[in-house]
């Protein structure tokens, strides 16, 4: 008998065909591992274990992120799917609330679907009409503890100890129905910021990067010398955008101010990185 791939020789499959980047991590995700917190307010793991590698990659032009642990391997698609989340065949263990809305038909079985509040609103009747859901979910044919969980901005499966060949083409399923839901983003009009702020506007829509992760991507990829460059245009402006952020005080920034309070969080990751 050929002995079965593991979750995280599974996970450096993938990456090396696809040439990504596998890093360790520890991720402690509900709904693969039950915890509880010692008085340290560290996590202690009660039943399963914690994600413990991760891969980030690109395919079809779609940014996915893998996470293994021995018993759970989690499939990420990125994209724009809606400010509405739910899940099939597993409730949402993290954050919001995960109640009862209805099921659905997926290959010989009735899966159940949980929603925040028990409904149903258009946003998720548009993504569980998806024919690609439909075909996702026949293809996957999720067991116990297996399920999709959908974000506003991504689409994550969990498998129990899948082989290489049931991994692969369930993700390919996911990036299909990715495609097919997604709701273009609008682009974010970066003039309506302060006449003052508008030299870095460039700069603004290359390395404002709002996810941790996509961040630590993209300075782990650039050369010192170009994290350099970059600190430097942007230091002359970190008093202005301080300044500017705190003019807002108890009230959220909008989302031009967000992306000056990102390029001023990537100055000080440049500066921890570089030591300058």
């Amino acid at each position: 008998m050929i002995p079965q791939d593991t979750n995280e020789q599974i996970l450096r499959i993938f990456a090396r065909e696809f040439k990504g980047r596998v890093s360790s991590c520890e991720l402690y995700d509900a709904n693969a591992c039950t915890y509880r917190f010692d008085a340290d307010w560290k996590p202690i793991p009660v039943k399963g274990e914690p994600f413990s590698k991760r891969a980030r990659f690109n395919w079809n032009g779609r940014k996915v992120t893998l996470w293994s642990s021995r018993t759970f391997l989690q499939e990420c698609v990125e994209g724009s799917f809606g400010p509405a989340i739910f899940s099939i065949n597993v409730k949402v263990r993290t954050g919001d609330r995960s109640l009862f809305a209805a099921n659905i038909q997926a290959d010989q079985a009735q899966l159940p679907i949980f929603t925040q509040d028990g409904r149903l609103s258009h946003v998720h009747t548009r993504l569980l009409e998806q024919p690609g859901l439909s075909a996702l979910l026949a293809h996957a044919r999720l067991q116990e503890e297996e399920g999709a969980v959908f974000t506003a901005g991504n689409i994550g499966i969990y498998l129990k100890c899948p082989d290489y060949q049931r991994a692969r083409s369930v993700l390919q399923k996911v990036i299909d129905l990715a495609d097919a839901a997604e709701i273009p983003e609008e682009r974010l009009d970066l003039s309506l910021l302060p006449a003052e702020f508008h030299s870095l506007i460039p700069l603004i829509q290359t390395w404002a990067i709002s996810d941790d992760l996509d961040r630590e991507d993209a300075l782990e990829s650039s050369s010192d010398a170009e994290l350099k460059r970059v600190f430097a245009e942007i230091e002359p402006y970190l008093p202005s955008i301080n300044s500017y952020l705190d003019a807002f005080g108890a009230e959220p920034p909008n989302e031009q101010a967000s992306a000056l309070e990102t390029m001023a969080e990537l100055a000080a990751e440049i500066r921890l990185r570089l030591a300058i």
